[in-house]
C-alpha cells in the first residue's frame, strides 16, 4: 500500500485499486496528483483479498477501480472522477 501526499488521519480516502501492467492507472494517479487529491495505490496483482473484495463489490476484475466517496469508478473516466474530487 502506498499513500501518496499524506492522507490525513479521519479524512475520507481514495483508494486506486491498480496492477503492474495498467497504462490506464497511471493515468488516474496523474490526474490526482496535478490536483493534489490525496489516494492510497492498492496493487491488487499482489494482494488477492484486496481484488476480491473489489470483484465482490463491482462484479469486474479490470484495473482501475478507484473508491472514492464511498462509491467505485471502474475504468478511466476523468469527468466522473472530478466530479467525486469536488464533491459534486
Amino acid at each position: 500500500i502506498q499513500d501518496h501526499r499524506g492522507h490525513k488521519e479521519g479524512s475520507p480516502m481514495t483508494i486506486i485499486y491498480s496492477t503492474a501492467t495498467c497504462a490506464t492507472c497511471k493515468m488516474v494517479e496523474s490526474l490526482f496528483k496535478r490536483f493534489n487529491h490525496p489516494y492510497k495505490k492498492i496493487m491488487m496483482d499482489e494482494d488477492h483479498e484486496a481484488q476480491q473484495k473489489v470483484f465482490k463489490a463491482t462484479g469486474v476484475l479490470t484495473a482501475p477501480i478507484t473508491y472514492i466517496n464511498g462509491k467505485y469508478i471502474v475504468g478511466y473516466s476523468p469527468a466522473k472522477l472530478m466530479r467525486e474530487v469536488k464533491g459534486e
